[in-house]
């Protein structure tokens, strides 16, 4: 316990941003060394990396927004918005309660990403959560010629993602 509090001491007099402090505690912690039988450390170490892992994220390509944010971004209303996201046809995680973050990346020269419903439609159909949905269109991939299925939307090449996503995550793929 004094431990945890005068972690938090020296990172609250720091003044980084949640973000740096983060990026801190992950380096921080890569460089412990861990006995090979310390399972319940490696075990933590997992989940501290994790955490960075969904905070790149939510942070990509000018983060989560607020419905009332993306709304206009969209060319939608804010209700048109919560209904798309309810069909899965939008990725939004929950932030604190019940508001939900909307990643910006979603909206292409004021409407909706191009082919974005379609792809969405195969990733809503497995166990997939919002931020597995969003980490599939930000990560780069051999498949694609070392793009992201992101940029191949952007440039309209639709018909390669859903090829894509339909191998995406199935074994021996």
């Amino acid at each position: 316990m004094r431990l945890r509090r005068a972690i938090r001491a020296v990172l609250a007099l720091s003044r980084l941003s949640p973000k740096d402090q983060l990026q801190v505690l992950l380096s921080a912690g890569q460089s412990i060394d861990l006995a090979p039988d310390d399972g319940t450390a490696a075990f933590e170490r997992v989940r501290l990396r994790s955490l960075g892992v969904a905070a790149e994220i939510t942070d990509a390509e000018g983060g989560g927004v607020t419905a009332e944010t993306i709304a206009p971004l969209l060319g939608l209303t804010r209700e048109s918005v919560r209904r798309l996201r309810r069909r899965g046809q939008l990725i939004a995680w929950r932030k604190g309660g019940q508001r939900f973050r909307y990643p910006v990346w979603q909206a292409y020269r004021g409407a909706i990403l191009p082919g974005l419903s379609a792809v969405l439609s195969v990733l809503v159909a497995r166990p997939t959560s919002p931020l597995a949905m969003a980490d599939y269109f930000l990560s780069e991939s051999d498949e694609l010629g070392g793009r992201r299925p992101l940029d191949l939307l952007r440039d309209k090449r639709v018909l390669e993602v859903l090829q894509h996503v339909q191998r995406y995550g199935v074994q021996g793929a």
